[in-house]
């Protein structure tokens, strides 16, 4: 977490808003032949993770040849052995009386596209939408 401080005029307001978020560590700070020595008042909180998880969002609809050609071109990228989750969402298309079968067959062979690919560098998980959400909704 970062907070952002350089607003606040003072040193004292600064300390006070970092003890009201719980994040100063220091119970005395002194300056030492030009240093500034600090006096922890509490245990560290451990360092992050070094865990990362890589993950590809992949936003698909009703154009399963676009699909096969992204879905290869992953392929070729070096992931450095790294795990790396992929992520590939179906969008549903509107239906309507009278719409045109073909955007509900291409949607169909895009689920199949995405269900029959293989990713051998992670998990991958194939979201296919109920109804349609639009691209701003599919994240």
């Amino acid at each position: 977490a970062a907070i952002h401080n350089n607003y606040i005029i003072g040193k004292q307001p600064k300390q006070k808003r970092f003890e009201d978020n719980g994040l100063w560590y220091v119970d005395k700070v002194e300056q030492e032949q030009g240093r500034l020595v600090c006096a922890v008042q509490r245990e560290l909180p451990p360092p992050p993770s070094a865990v990362f998880q890589f993950t590809i969002k992949v936003l698909a609809f009703d154009r399963p040849e676009v699909l096969q050609r992204l879905l290869r071109s992953l392929e070729d990228v070096d992931f450095e052995n790294d795990d790396v989750r992929l992520d590939i969402f179906i969008d549903r298309p509107v239906v309507e009386d009278g719409d045109d079968e073909q955007h509900m067959t291409n949607w169909r062979q895009s689920i199949t596209v995405a269900k029959d690919y293989t990713w051998e560098h992670g998990e991958k998980n194939v979201v296919v939408r109920s109804e349609h959400y639009g691209l701003a909704e599919q994240w």
